[in-house]
């Protein structure tokens, strides 16, 4: 796990995830980070500080055939958020649509986005 901070914001942690057998990617070995596939698409989940519900979003993630290749978690302590970035492969535009409408829909998830 790495660790970073500034005055106004923090990096909480960076998880590297091994592939799935069949997958396209390189797996974290001790002390490296996975080196993400070309087609990574990122889903973005903001809350407010102390509300991210971690085992939620990754519950809904199961119902989703991709693969999770990294998760990032971070704060900003000036504006009172928490984010997990979760780098997935194999997802289609649609498939990131749902999810981010489903996370949205959650009354604890202030903002959820999907970017390249």
């Amino acid at each position: 796990m790495h660790n970073r901070k500034s005055s106004t914001s923090a990096l909480i942690g960076v998880i590297g995830v091994p592939p799935v057998s069949g997958t396209p990617s390189s797996h974290a070995t001790a002390g490296a980070l996975p080196v993400p596939s070309k087609n990574v698409r990122r889903l973005k989940v903001r809350t407010a500080t102390g509300q991210l519900r971690v085992v939620a979003v990754w519950q809904l993630l199961q119902s989703y055939p991709s693969s999770v290749e990294e998760v990032v978690f971070s704060f900003e302590r000036r504006n009172g958020y928490e984010e997990m970035t979760v780098s997935l492969a194999a997802t289609s535009s649609s498939q990131l649509r749902e999810i981010v409408a489903r996370l949205v829909a959650l009354p604890w998830v202030l903002d959820a986005c999907f970017y390249p």
